[in-house]
């Protein structure tokens, strides 16, 4: 059994072994935790979306969502809303993403602001 959390910004299916050797297919849910029985624990796809962010597994699911590590301080930036961060970014002409957590966006502000 695995601990596996969807973070994806949509539903992911994953194969779950089922009693008699099958497997089936089992939707989770945008946010959802389930313990599997993963059919194959190898499946490339699911490989990319743990490698994407998209799926975390075991106790990296507990951990909050914003586990970047942390940035410089720097007052300035910290005082910006993450809307203000963003357009920031953006008149630098970094594309940024709506899943980037505070700690990213404070990260690439800070190196863009020199």
């Amino acid at each position: 059994m695995v601990e596996i959390t969807n973070k994806a910004l949509g539903p992911r299916v994953v194969w779950e072994k089922i009693p008699g050797g099958g497997a089936r297919q089992r939707v989770l849910q945008m946010g959802e935790t389930a313990n599997l029985s993963l059919a194959d624990p190898k499946d490339p796809v699911l490989a990319a979306w743990k490698e994407a962010g998209e799926v975390v597994f075991g106790a990296q699911a507990a951990e909050p969502e914003d586990d970047d590590p942390a940035p410089p301080a720097d007052a300035d930036l910290d005082g910006k809303t993450d809307d203000e961060l963003r357009a920031l970014l953006a008149e630098k002409g970094v594309k940024t993403d709506g899943r980037w957590s505070r700690n990213s966006l404070l990260t690439q502000a800070e190196k863009v602001k020199g």
